[in-house]
């Protein structure tokens, strides 16, 4: 509380009203404190809240990311395959076509243009 230091009673008006009004400033400070601190509550659940949605968002993404990468590398897997298989039908159909138009004596001219052409 206040010290009467000036026996004049304007003094100690003035002294009790800046008293007052110290006191409610500190009432006001502690309302706000309380409403501050209700808002970061309110603040942190909505934080929680949106993280948790965010975390489940997360997680069905890196599931599809793998169901991709899943899908890509059997689509790999195929087209080494279909590669492989069209290799071997070009060497097979080149296999059959150098045997089939191999020279023989006394065949005609067109036959030997054929096997001068190396397929490979």
């Amino acid at each position: 509380m206040m010290k009467v230091v000036c026996s004049n009673d304007e003094c100690n008006v003035q002294v009790l009203r800046k008293d007052v009004e110290r006191g409610k400033m500190r009432e006001h400070h502690k309302e706000n404190v309380v409403e501050h601190q209700l808002m970061m509550l309110d603040d942190y659940k909505t934080t929680k809240q949106k993280n948790e949605e965010l975390e489940g968002k997360l997680e069905e993404a890196n599931k599809r990311i793998d169901q991709l990468e899943d899908r890509l590398k059997q689509s790999e897997t195929e087209c080494m395959k279909l590669h492989q298989n069209t290799f071997s039908i070009v060497d097979t159909i080149s296999y059959w076509i150098k045997f089939h138009f191999q020279p023989q004596e006394g065949s005609h001219p067109t036959s030997k243009r054929l096997t001068n052409t190396q397929i490979n």
